[in-house]
């Protein structure tokens, strides 16, 4: 029988109980460890049978996205790159995840500044593991979407007319250089993007692969990282480059030198997990890749200039410019 409850009510071990015994696993000695919630959801941590689990609410209720790549697309992959199920649902009146609790064994990093060298690596070689799996799979049209371009083009068109609007506000805290760069790619994307995404090889991406959506290894511990919130808040998943995740993972979010000094040892890791899995990319793909990604990341710090405050995207509109100078110079 399912449990159903109230999602505005704690969730209360009796509950717990219930769903762990509707999957299947021991409910002996439950006990709630925590409770905490972020922006965008609830969890409960509990701990049952020698076991510890997380229970995720998410506040957007009645989008699965997050529910299917656990229940569907994970166990297809040979590589773990997300945390092990354990039940779920996903109705327009409730939605919850119960995942086990890697607590003991990984960390998230610290907020708001890059990982370490060692972090880094982790979360370079998870990604590579996800984009070999899906490397051009036969059955990716089935689980995800492709790039629509008359989509993009739209949110171009509307980047676009606001632009002017953006210009005027930074005033001579964007030199003419970078206006310029602004502008042209702008104007280029829709085509670069298009042109790329016909050719092969595609994979499928996470979407949202900053250094909090991580969970890394503890130090000495023998664990790989893994990736969480598999929701990019769309009720559908996107087939890609991998550069795409890789570049919206340091170009996006960390200070452009501590890019630059992580930046060639990560792509050589990347490569080198990619081959091991039996994937080789032609010389220069990577690159190429890169830059395509880095001129998207422009795009997101400027759409959230409309509503956000400067902290939420100047930092990032600075880095993805620096990104792109530097890349367009190795050409």
């Amino acid at each position: 029988m399912e449990i159903t409850f109230d999602r505005e009510a704690a969730i209360d071990a009796p509950t717990l109980a219930s769903l762990l015994a509707e999957a299947g696993r021991s409910d002996t000695d439950l006990t709630i460890t925590e409770r905490f919630q972020t922006g965008a959801s609830r969890f409960v941590r509990f701990r049952a049978g020698g076991k510890h689990y997380l229970m995720k609410l998410p506040r957007d209720i009645g989008n699965p996205t997050e529910l299917v790549f656990y229940d569907r697309i994970a166990p297809r992959m040979p590589s773990a790159v997300s945390p092990p199920f354990v039940l779920g649902r996903c109705t327009s009146q409730e939605s919850f995840l119960v995942l086990e609790d890697l607590g003991d064994t990984h960390e998230r990093t610290d907020l708001d500044i890059p990982p370490t060298r060692r972090q880094a690596i982790a979360m370079v070689e998870c990604l590579a593991k996800l984009h070999a799996c899906w490397h051009d799979a036969p059955d990716l049209p089935e689980i995800a979407t492709g790039f629509e371009l008359a989509r993009f083009a739209e949110r171009i068109s509307a980047i676009e007319a606001y632009l002017p609007e953006f210009m005027a506000r930074m005033d001579d805290r964007l030199e003419q250089t970078d206006r310029a760069i602004i502008g042209d790619v702008i104007a280029q994307l829709p085509c670069r993007i298009h042109a790329r995404m016909q050719e092969r090889p595609l994979t499928l991406i996470h979407g949202d692969a900053h250094a909090w959506n991580f969970l890394v290894p503890n130090a000495g511990a023998a664990a790989a990282a893994m990736l969480v919130d598999w929701h990019y808040g769309s009720d559908e998943f996107r087939i890609g480059f991998g550069m795409w995740d890789v570049a919206y993972l340091m170009v996006h979010w960390w200070f452009p030198k501590r890019r630059r000094q992580l930046q060639p040892m990560l792509l050589a890791q990347y490569q080198q997990v990619m081959r091991d899995h039996g994937v080789t990319c032609r010389p220069g793909r990577l690159m190429e890749d890169l830059r395509l990604a880095a001129s998207y990341c422009l795009l997101r710090p400027i759409v959230e200039s409309r509503t956000g405050p400067p902290w939420s995207w100047y930092p990032q509109l600075e880095y993805a410019l620096e990104a792109v100078r530097e890349l367009a110079a190795t050409a």
